[in-house]
């Protein structure tokens, strides 16, 4: 969206955008600095970019011992997708969403992006009130009632 300046303005009106690379040391340190204030921590990456860096979740507790953490990826933990890398027009058509009347039809708009984002949404006001803990959100997930659905209504 930075290529389309009104759109990521708009989209990012009352945000701080801080672009780190944490394979930088100054970088890391900045970054476990904001870790350390923070209540919630939102992340995308895919499932070894963090435990290769260092902060699996064990190391983000020692940072801050009561940060809640939304892990959102594309495909549900302990199946033979969770590994898999996609975005939401990968994961609708790895759904088999797209074929459900017979013909491929692509995704109007990338939905599993968005329902994730909103299924994520509603995690982390959970963890807050919570305080302290950790959940994963999958994109595929996300949309498993509507893939259910429409392969009933067929």
């Amino acid at each position: 969206f930075r290529s389309r300046r009104a759109l990521h303005g708009h989209l990012n009106a009352s945000k701080t955008i801080i672009d780190l690379d944490l394979r930088l040391t100054g970088d890391r340190d900045r970054f476990e600095r904001l870790v350390a204030q923070a209540d919630l921590l939102v992340e995308s990456f895919s499932r070894r970019v963090l435990p290769n860096l260092g902060y699996h979740g064990a190391a983000l507790r020692r940072i801050n011992p009561t940060i809640g953490m939304v892990s959102i990826k594309a495909f549900p933990a302990g199946t033979d997708r969770s590994d898999w890398l996609a975005y939401g027009p990968g994961v609708h058509a790895a759904s088999g969403l797209g074929l459900v009347t017979g013909r491929p039809r692509p995704a109007p708009i990338a939905y599993p992006d968005l329902v994730a984002g909103v299924t994520g949404y509603a995690e982390a006001q959970a963890l807050l009130t919570a305080g302290g803990a950790s959940t994963e959100v999958s994109l595929a997930g996300s949309i498993a009632p509507l893939v259910e659905r429409a392969r009933a209504d067929g």
